[in-house]
Protein backbone atom coordinates (compact mmCIF):
# COMPACT_ATOMS: atom_id res chain seq x y z
CA UNK A 1 0.00 0.00 0.00
CA UNK A 2 1.38 3.50 -0.65
CA UNK A 3 0.79 6.80 1.05
CA UNK A 4 -0.52 9.99 -0.49
CA UNK A 5 0.15 13.18 1.62
CA UNK A 6 -2.14 16.01 0.51
CA UNK A 7 -2.73 19.62 1.88
CA UNK A 8 -5.35 21.94 1.34
CA UNK A 9 -5.59 25.73 2.15
CA UNK A 10 -9.58 27.30 2.58
CA UNK A 11 -9.86 31.19 3.54
CA UNK A 12 -6.65 30.51 5.80
CA UNK A 13 -7.49 27.40 7.22
CA UNK A 14 -5.47 24.35 6.16
CA UNK A 15 -5.30 20.81 6.75
CA UNK A 16 -3.15 17.95 6.27
CA UNK A 17 -4.25 14.33 5.51
CA UNK A 18 -2.53 11.50 4.45
CA UNK A 19 -4.27 8.94 2.47
CA UNK A 20 -3.26 5.00 2.27
CA UNK A 21 -4.41 3.36 -1.11
CA UNK A 22 -3.30 0.21 -3.59
CA UNK A 23 -2.96 2.52 -6.68
CA UNK A 24 -3.62 5.78 -7.74
CA UNK A 25 -7.55 5.36 -8.95
CA UNK A 26 -8.43 4.36 -5.26
CA UNK A 27 -6.11 7.41 -4.01
CA UNK A 28 -8.00 9.42 -6.54
CA UNK A 29 -11.25 8.35 -4.97
CA UNK A 30 -10.09 8.89 -1.63
CA UNK A 31 -8.70 12.54 -2.13
CA UNK A 32 -12.52 13.79 -3.84
CA UNK A 33 -14.06 12.17 -0.91
CA UNK A 34 -11.76 13.53 1.29
CA UNK A 35 -11.93 17.28 -0.40
CA UNK A 36 -15.58 17.14 -0.26
CA UNK A 37 -15.93 16.15 3.55
CA UNK A 38 -13.33 19.33 4.22
CA UNK A 39 -14.87 21.85 2.09
CA UNK A 40 -18.42 20.97 3.53
CA UNK A 41 -16.74 21.42 7.35
CA UNK A 42 -15.46 24.74 6.31
CA UNK A 43 -18.83 25.74 4.72
CA UNK A 44 -20.17 25.62 7.88
CA UNK A 45 -17.79 26.83 9.86
CA UNK A 46 -17.71 29.97 7.50
CA UNK A 47 -21.55 30.33 6.24
CA UNK A 48 -21.15 33.98 5.65
CA UNK A 49 -18.01 33.98 3.82
CA UNK A 50 -18.92 31.61 1.33
CA UNK A 51 -21.79 29.88 -1.54
CA UNK A 52 -21.67 26.48 -3.24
Amino acid sequence: MKQYKISLNFYGIEETETIEAENMEEAEKELVQWVLEQVDHWCEELPGETSL
